[in-house]
């Protein structure tokens, strides 16, 4: 019930995303078609979740996906949101920017 899920090959990494486009650690990625790339909004750390059979339950924050085609595959990454504000600003940047955001409802699985 702590909402943590166990992390099986994590590698840490900085993830940029930018207009034209993304860094992973070192690696820089030009996107070409801005529908390459999708990214999935689950919830920021701390955020609580509404359920009737766990009480003071929250996002850890790390059910963030970034989906990305690139040279005919397609990789996805998850990432941290550290707060509401650190959400606000992605959802704005992709919206200012042409990328695609897509929120998980209720627990149901989103096919990006």
């Amino acid at each position: 019930m702590s909402g943590r899920l166990p992390s099986i090959g994590h590698r840490p990494l900085s993830l940029k995303l930018t207009q034209d486009s993304i860094s992973i650690g070192k690696e820089k990625l030009e996107i070409k078609d801005k529908k390459d790339v999708q990214i999935l909004i689950v919830g920021y750390q701390g955020q609580p979740i509404n359920q009737r059979t766990a009480f003071y339950q929250a996002h850890n924050g790390n059910d963030n996906l970034m989906r990305i085609r690139y040279g005919g595959k397609v990789t996805e990454f998850k990432f941290v949101l550290d707060s509401e504000t650190h959400k606000d600003k992605l959802i704005n940047f992709c919206k200012a920017n042409g990328f695609e955001t897509l929120k998980r409802k209720a627990r149901h699985n989103t096919k990006l």
